[in-house]
């Protein structure tokens, strides 16, 4: 009877619990409104100014070939130098030296070869006679072989030391401006230190790195402004060379030429650059500008979230993958992913998951920040 007890009440607490259980509604999925952009193509050309500095466009760093003490120093920065004009002169009293002595050296050498020609000569015609050994001729002959080598050897030295000689004088390949100079007279210097910097010609140039994402906008030849702060100047420009980046940066060397040299303009003052692409390098491939809060980014690339629904009812967003082009304050230009017409959630993207249910409002400012 107690077994039966304890079993009724069990079944009646069971009961009072899956009835309370029923009682009980499942919350619903919090859905919240999302703010979005219409896609609409651009075409527009973008300005973009870059920072650089100016450089000669034909500069020169002179330097010697041979390390000594600098006897003297000829030219100061800023003076103007022709063609072969002395620049500096290194002290050449220990090259006359070794050049003095390599040639008494050669005089001997010479006359030993000499020595060495006539024994062997003499021997052969007594080896001819059967009057001496043929080992004898072959020492005679590897005598006079090695007479001849060692005065040839002291020849190739004489001529070199004569050189080195000549590479003492440091003077100017052409006509110019000395920009820098490097070293002062009694200075010891090794062969190749820059001694001075030459300007040759007047022609200056801008040199800066552009990133990849804007150089493909750019070719020889484009114009570009230049404006130099240091001497309130504005000036007309082409690109005259387009580099290979180093690995890894995506910025790629440009350097720009100046129309004309602003009076007071020297290498090394700030150039601001000023690019404006042609309407063609901007508009063979048709794109969509988006603002950058749009754009996410992952380990699988950059993306977007696409709202599919129409605004005043629920919709989903779902992730697309897309290539971008030219950033700027104006936004960045999106070239492939996105077509004209979609909307695109523009806040929260780093918190959104793809295929999420959201609320898609009649204005696209009306959602909330995610």
């Amino acid at each position: 009877m107690k077994l039966i007890r304890y079993q009724s009440i069990s079944s009646v607490l069971m009961l009072s619990i899956i009835g309370c259980t029923s009682e009980k509604a499942p919350d619903e999925p919090l859905i919240r409104s999302i703010r979005y952009t219409v896609v609409t193509a651009t075409q527009d050309v973008t300005e973009r100014v870059f920072s650089g500095a100016l450089e000669a466009g034909n500069e020169s760093r002179l330097a010697f070939q041979v390390s000594g003490r600098v006897k003297r120093v000829t030219v100061r920065e800023g003076q103007q130098v022709q063609r072969g004009q002395l620049v500096a002169e290194l002290d050449p009293t220990d090259f006359k030296l070794s050049l003095r002595e390599t040639s008494a050296n050669v005089d001997q050498a010479k006359a030993q070869a000499e020595n060495a020609e006539a024994d062997y000569q003499r021997v052969r015609r007594l080896y001819e006679t059967q009057n001496t050994s043929r080992q004898a001729l072959d020492a005679a002959r590897s005598q006079r072989d090695a007479s001849k080598a060692a005065h040839a050897g002291l020849i190739d030295t004489l001529a070199r030391l004569r050189r080195q000689l000549g590479y003492t004088r440091l003077v100017a390949p052409a006509a110019g401006t000395i920009n820098t100079v490097n070293v002062e007279a009694s200075e010891v210097i090794s062969g190749g230190t820059v001694v001075v910097v030459l300007q040759a010609g007047q022609a200056l140039q801008a040199a800066l790195d552009v990133p990849e994402a804007f150089v493909r906008y750019l070719s020889l030849g484009d114009s570009a402004k230049i404006k130099i702060a240091a001497v309130d100047v504005e000036v007309e420009g082409i690109i005259q060379e387009m580099g290979t980046p180093n690995a890894g940066t995506g910025m790629f060397p440009l350097r720009v030429k100046l129309g004309s040299d602003p009076k007071g303009a020297r290498p090394g003052m700030i150039a601001e650059v000023t690019f404006k692409p042609s309407a063609e390098s901007t508009t063979n491939e048709p794109g969509f500008r988006l603002p950058l809060s749009a754009i996410g980014e992952d380990r699988d690339g950059r993306f977007v979230f696409v709202v599919d629904g129409e605004p005043g009812a629920q919709g989903r967003v779902l992730r697309v993958s897309v290539k971008t082009g030219v950033i700027s304050s104006a936004g960045i230009h999106v070239l492939e992913g996105v077509k004209e017409g979609q909307r695109v959630v523009t806040a929260g993207v780093n918190r959104i998951q793809n295929a999420l249910t959201v609320k898609i409002p009649k204005k696209p400012s009306q959602g909330e920040v995610l």
